[in-house]
């Protein structure tokens, strides 16, 4: 495995597809990772940047007040849009919506994306892997928690709101946020690391409560045990020009066979110095023992 798959925080979702191929030895597409998330195997995350939310569920009587408007202006230029929303799909009035939400903070950095509080995402993500064009409305924003547990609803600042009171009569109401109603974009889905270690550490638990036979042990070892042997010594072979299948030309010694493999497949699990030299030892005492 890279050495660069220890050092990052998060992947992208075609690196966190390469990343689980080395790991898994079998090819990964980036369809599978949204598979897998869809799944609940797998938690998937967005890169965000200034991205206004409140806490979930929020504190009523110690809810932090809105930003100035000026900062919510230049913070979220690209975030701000206004919302036409006339007749069948003007929103109807509520006590909350009225009033609109209050931003607790805005998130930057990875988190993961909340899929169990909105199942329109799980829908959203579904569409990436069939490649669907069908639009997915979220009526409620898509929610986000971060490393201590925190949940947070994702908001949208709106600048202008047409809103159905009970009467029937439309007031527009002045800017306010209120739950975001579009997903975040394709480039900014990632996979923080921690979470693909948990998902790796999960397979590899499950592999090792597997029992392997003892007849399938002594065959895996009398099979290491013979190509050591053709490696070291060679054995005799009619089909070869001088008689025999091997040795292998340049290697002095097993020390230096371990070492190189133990070199070369550093990061790989089950090839260090310690391991080989035992494996190499055990497959010998195997091989004898078989004849």
């Amino acid at each position: 495995m890279k050495k660069l798959y220890k050092l990052k925080t998060w992947f992208s979702l075609s690196d966190a597809a390469e990343r689980l191929s080395a790991s898994l030895e079998e090819e990964v597409s980036v369809k599978d990772v949204l598979q897998l998330a869809i799944d609940g195997a797998l938690p998937i995350s967005c890169y965000v940047r200034d991205l206004p939310a409140r806490r979930y569920p929020p504190q009523t009587n110690s809810d932090s007040p809105s930003p100035p408007e000026d900062s919510i202006t230049n913070k979220n230029n690209k975030l701000k849009r206004k919302i036409n929303i006339v007749d069948s799909t003007t929103m109807v009035a509520t006590e909350e919506n009225t009033l609109g939400y209050k931003v607790t903070d805005f998130l930057k950095g990875p988190y993961k994306i909340k899929l169990d509080n909105c199942d329109a995402i799980k829908d959203w993500l579904y569409g990436l892997i069939t490649k669907s064009d069908s639009e997915i409305g979220v009526r409620d924003g898509f929610f986000l928690s971060d490393e201590e547990g925190n949940t947070w609803q994702v908001l949208e600042y709106a600048d202008q709101l047409v809103l159905a009171m009970p009467n029937g009569e439309k007031v527009i109401q002045g800017s306010q946020y209120l739950p975001c109603y579009s997903f975040p974009i394709d480039s900014d889905l990632i996979v923080q690391r921690q979470h693909i270690e948990i998902f790796e550490e999960s397979l590899l638990k499950s592999t090792k409560n597997k029992t392997i036979h003892p007849r399938t042990e002594t065959s895996h070892l009398n099979i290491i045990a013979a190509l050591f042997e053709v490696i070291e010594n060679g054995i005799p072979n009619a089909d070869m020009p001088d008689g025999r299948l091997g040795p292998v030309s340049g290697l002095k010694s097993k020390a230096m066979l371990v070492n190189t493999i133990a070199h070369r497949y550093e990061s790989v699990p089950g090839l260090s110095k310690r391991t080989l030299n035992q494996k190499l030892l055990d497959a010998r005492k195997s091989l004898e023992n078989s004849y």
